[in-house]
């Protein structure tokens, strides 16, 4: 497929998986959608330097299949953001899952 410049989004999403230690000597996996602003290169050096909760604050734009206790559609604002990235493994899945999209591109048009 050829590349075009007019199909690059403003924005990107992945898949977010969340490993929450539980009471059984394992963990709980959950998995939302993360919406992140897409960055331009020289932006990258920024973000590098950074520690990733604030990437986040800046960088996330939205979300999708993240539920309420109720199963509704979390709202995103500035309240849910923060709850969210005061947990420390949110905060890792994410930084993942937002560092991996980058460099999963990055390694494929390396190998050629």
């Amino acid at each position: 497929m050829a590349f075009k410049l007019s199909t690059v989004k403003q924005t990107f999403s992945t898949n977010v998986e969340v490993l929450i230690a539980n009471d059984k000597c394992s963990h709980d996996k959950s998995i939302f959608v993360a919406i992140f602003s897409r960055s331009k290169m020289d932006e990258f050096d920024r973000l590098i330097d950074m520690k990733f909760v604030d990437v986040a604050r800046e960088k996330l734009v939205g979300w999708d299949q993240f539920l309420d206790d109720e199963g509704k559609p979390v709202p995103f604002n500035d309240e849910t953001v923060e709850a969210l990235l005061s947990i420390p493994e949110v905060v890792t899945g994410m930084a993942i899952s937002f560092w991996e999209a980058f460099n999963k591109q990055k390694a494929k048009n390396s190998r050629r």
